[in-house]
């Protein structure tokens, strides 16, 4: 035990050593929460880390243009959304869309392209690509114009064949029809470039015309007359057989796609005037341009997006392989498609078509486009995961017809009834017209009939001849000529407009008799023949006006020819009788002998 007197020493001390153990503790305590902090934030120094923008943070949005671009082309932009410190560079696999400014960049921006002219009558897609985002640009139809060649046909009288070419970009639709029993078509309908094949009947009568309603163009075909000269080679067919010194060649072999697709132009070199044509071997491979023509040119094909394995296909350019080889869609998220319905009809009032149904997986981005110009997008061109599409189908005043829409890769048919034949009656003025012997110029005939009904006028003899209004459409007229008749009455007929019109033309006949009388004693007998002069063909008659005078011979003919009579006998009586003879008077005197 502490003394007593060291328990009261001891005392100060302890006081004295509190003071050094809380500062030591607090000194201890604070170690020990430096060596927590450095430890934690050791620990989490790979989350504090900061090395530059993530990739979430840069990713890029893109805005469209505002509208589908001209037929014509030009210039057009797309919008680029970024953060400040992102960088992105711009791209395009379509070959029509060109000049991207800037093709590179950081931020937000914009990005201007030019597009080139749309050389087909459907629709075509594009798109640009930035970094990783892609944003679709589609261009409209090019209007649909028609050229036909040639437009003043000539055949001879023999007949044959004939071939008229339509020029037109692709899928303009057009149709063909001739009203005359001595023509026939083939291929009286079609869609872009092509042709209508005449095969027309021999002649055997006068020269005749005919008009052919081809792609809304009046062509007019002439047959030359049996008599008339005749054409040596009535085929003047674009597409002969192939001559030796038409050989055209290619300015490349092949080509080489990305899996979006695109599309591509050909140039192929040949001597003018030497025909041509380009067909695709694959289904997703499309001609849209130059699939007909002559001379050096192009071809202009469209490739469809892939998303499949690579894969080659082939085209024929003026007879020369062109082969395409697409990339595969790569790796990625797999995406399948199907669309529903993939087929619709509609009336030719036209209208809104059933909406069509995308079903894929979430994130998975698809297109769509009109291949026909009277089908219309009313919906977005392009999504990602399960979406609708939209379209209006126009009126329809022609025949039936068919388009399609190609969405998400797969193709969907619209059928469309053709508009119902108009209620259409005829009637002309007239239904006949006497004319003289001397012919007569430009007689008129009115049709009637209500309008965009179609007709036409023939005629069916060869004296009368068309001057106009070989056909029409809606009200109008017909005019014609009646040669001269040098023999007997005749009668001929026109059909206008499904209705017979009647031509009655007098005789031409002229006849003369010789001698025009005689005198015949008491005795009577046979008297001297009375000589007919008439037109071939001209007929007559003779007849005897008094019963002391009989006709023995000749009392009809035709032509020239000859009248013999009796007189009978008198008893010193003198007595004049007469014969009509071609509408002539030949008299008889009979008195005593002289």
């Amino acid at each position: 035990m502490t003394p007593p007197g060291d328990r009261a020493s001891a005392q100060p001390r302890l006081s004295s050593l509190a003071p050094r153990r809380s500062r030591a503790r607090r000194i201890l305590e604070s170690s020990l929460l430096l060596a927590l902090a450095i430890t934690t934030i050791g620990c989490g120094s790979e989350s504090s880390t900061s090395t530059g923008p993530s990739p979430v943070k840069c990713q890029v949005s893109l805005e469209a243009p505002s509208s589908s671009i001209e037929p014509a082309g030009g210039k057009n932009a797309i919008t680029v959304s970024a953060q400040p410190e992102c960088s992105w560079t711009a791209s395009s696999s379509a070959t029509w869309i060109t000049g991207l400014t800037p093709s590179s960049g950081q931020g937000s921006g914009r990005v201007e392209f030019q597009a080139a002219a749309n050389p087909a009558a459907t629709v075509r897609q594009g798109e640009i690509a930035v970094n990783d985002q892609k944003v679709p640009v589609q261009q409209r139809p090019a209007a649909c114009r028609f050229e036909v060649s040639p437009l003043n046909p000539t055949i001879g009288a023999d007949g044959g064949t004939l071939t008229i070419a339509v020029s037109t970009p692709t899928g303009c639709g057009w149709q063909a029809g001739i009203d005359v029993g001595w023509v026939a078509l083939t291929g009286a309908s079609g869609t872009g470039s092509g042709s209508v094949r005449l095969r027309v009947d021999p002649n055997a009568g006068a020269t005749r015309s005919a008009a052919l309603s081809l792609a809304g163009v009046t062509v007019t075909l002439t047959q030359e007359s049996s008599t008339g000269p005749t054409s040596p080679n009535p085929n003047p067919n674009p597409n002969p057989n192939p001559n030796p010194n038409c050989v055209f060649s290619l300015e490349r072999a092949n080509a080489a796609v990305s899996a979006a697709g695109g599309s591509l132009t050909v140039a192929v070199n040949g001597p003018a005037g030497c025909s041509r044509t380009a067909t695709s071997e694959a289904s997703w491979i499309t001609v849209v341009g130059g699939a007909n023509g002559t001379g050096s040119g192009a071809v202009t094909f469209n490739v469809a997006s892939n998303s499949g394995a690579a894969r080659t296909g082939t085209l024929t350019i003026a007879g020369r392989p062109f082969a395409v080889s697409q990339a595969g869609a790569g790796a990625g998220p797999s995406c399948s498609y199907s669309v529903a319905p993939d087929n619709q009809s509609m009336g030719a009032a036209g209208g809104a078509g059933a909406a069509t149904q995308i079903s894929t997986s979430a994130g998975c981005p698809w297109m769509a486009a009109s291949q026909a110009s009277w089908i219309t997008l009313t919906s977005p061109a392009s999504g990602n995961g399960p979406g609708t599409v939209t379209f209006n189908v126009a009126a329809n005043s022609g025949g039936a017809r068919t388009g399609t829409l190609a969405i998400a890769g797969d193709t969907v048919t619209i059928s469309q009834a053709g508009a119902a034949a108009p209620s259409c009656t005829f009637s002309i003025d007239s239904s006949n017209q006497a004319i003289g012997a001397d012919g007569r110029d430009r007689v008129r005939v009115d049709v009637s009939t209500a309008a965009g009904c179609a007709w036409y006028a023939t005629s069916n003899a060869g004296w009368i001849a068309l001057v106009s209004g070989a056909n029409g459409n809606g009200a109008g007229a017909v005019t014609f000529s009646v040669a001269a008749n040098t023999g007997t009455a005749r009668t001929g007929t026109l059909t206008i407009a499904g209705q017979t019109f009647t031509v009655t033309q007098a005789s031409g006949c002229t006849y003369s008799i010789n001698p025009t009388g005689q005198e015949i004693d008491e005795q009577g007998g046979p008297g001297a023949p009375v000589a007919v002069s008439a037109g071939a063909g001209c007929t007559w008659t003779a007849i005897s006006n008094d019963s002391w005078i009989t006709i023995t011979d000749g009392a009809s003919g035709s032509g020239n020819g000859t009248v013999r009579y009796n007189v009978g006998s008198t008893n010193g009586k003198k007595r004049t009788g007469t014969l009509t003879i071609a509408g002539r008077t030949f008299t008889v005197d009979q008195d005593k002998k002289n």
